[in-house]
């Protein structure tokens, strides 16, 4: 079994989908009583359906990438909110295409890049750096 630091203190859908990865490596019963959650709800939670919402919030996600697409990465939270209740209808929050941006790899690969940009002071050949 891989080690995994941290899973144990993870919320029971981290963990559920964990054990559901490798249930063929290890057995479900012992992986249960080892992160410390119960049989019955990794039942449940194999066997649950996807909600309306979880297939709006796909489906959304998808849209925001088509469009961040197309605006060559320009437009933020604020202004997909527009365009999405501008050209589709869509009444849509801006908390909420925020929130499908820190779930979508899309977008993590890109901020974690832009972030990693400016982080860092870019001293210039003439100057030395000023402390």
């Amino acid at each position: 079994m891989k080690k995994v630091p941290g899973l144990s203190q993870e919320k029971p859908k981290v963990i559920f989908s964990f054990i559901q990865e490798n249930k063929e490596q290890l057995s479900v019963v012992r992986a249960c009583k080892y992160f410390n959650v119960s049989r019955a709800g990794y039942y449940v939670f194999c066997h649950r359906k996807t909600t309306a919402l979880e297939l709006e919030n796909e489906s959304l996600s998808a849209l925001l990438v088509d469009l961040f697409k197309q605006h060559k990465g320009r437009y933020g939270a604020r202004r997909l909110t527009f365009i999405l209740w501008r050209d589709y209808q869509l009444r849509v929050s801006r908390r909420r295409i925020t929130r499908l941006w820190y779930g979508n790899p899309f977008f993590d690969k890109i901020y974690k890049v832009s972030f990693l940009l400016s982080c860092y002071p870019i001293a210039l050949d003439s100057e030395p750096p000023r402390l």
